[in-house]
């Protein structure tokens, strides 16, 4: 079995009319084995960007 690389902490519903809006907090895992927050922005598409970066130099999240 894998090691586990995202924990997801919350999901909050913004808007359910039309669509549905989420925004969502969740744990990443990074190579080098330390946990960052990270919040996904809030989009409709199936494939929402997250505000991770994605160098071990960058700040974190939060």
């Amino acid at each position: 079995m894998t090691e586990e690389r995202v924990r997801v902490r919350e999901v909050r519903v913004l808007s359910d009319d039309w669509y549905v809006l989420r925004k969502t907090t969740f744990d990443y895992r990074r190579r080098d084995g330390t946990w960052q927050t990270c919040r996904a922005k809030p989009t409709t598409a199936a494939t929402a960007p997250s505000s991770c970066p994605t160098t071990p130099a960058a700040a974190p999240c939060s």
